[in-house]
Parts: structure tokens; sequence; C-alpha cells
């Protein structure tokens, strides 16, 4: 959570905990004052998510919930809280 520059979220195409984890699903809320959602079921964003995140400027929060992941012995985890990130200039 916290300050991102813009130019570093653009870059960003998937998310990952450690290899120790796999992503099963996200959910990711997107803007400032009209949110938009999508739910991504891999750590890859899909067509949908790749076009919200080109609409990220600066002030706007990206919030990431209901984040479900699985260590390698099969045993599911969701992560205990939402992730927010603020893009900045």
């Amino acid at each position: 959570s916290g300050k991102i520059k813009l130019d570093t979220l653009r870059k960003i195409t998937s998310i990952f905990i450690n290899e120790n984890y796999t992503i099963l699903q996200a959910r990711f809320y997107i803007g400032q004052t009209d949110l938009q959602e999508s739910l991504i079921k891999s750590k890859y964003f899909d067509r949908n998510l790749k076009e919200l995140w080109k609409r990220i400027v600066p002030n706007c929060t990206i919030s990431i919930d209901n984040i479900e992941f699985m260590d390698k012995s099969g045993n599911r985890y969701f992560y205990p809280k939402p992730i927010t990130l603020i893009a900045v200039q």
C-alpha cells in the first residue's frame, strides 16, 4: 500500500506474492470518483483490467481486494486486507 509513480504503475501487468504462492484471483477497483471494477482469475491482468490500467492518472486510487492465493500444498488463503495504491506523478 502507498503512493507509486504513474510510470511504474503503467508497467505492471501481473501481481505476485513470491515463488511459494500462486495467485488464484483478485478484484481491482480503479478510479477517483467513478470506480471501475475488474476481477482477474490468475496473476496476469486480463484484457479488461489492461484497458482500465491505461486510464490511470495522477491521484487515481487502485484498491486490490479479495486476493485469493494457494501454497504449493494446495492450501488456499485470502490476503487479510485490501491493498491500496495511489498513482503520483
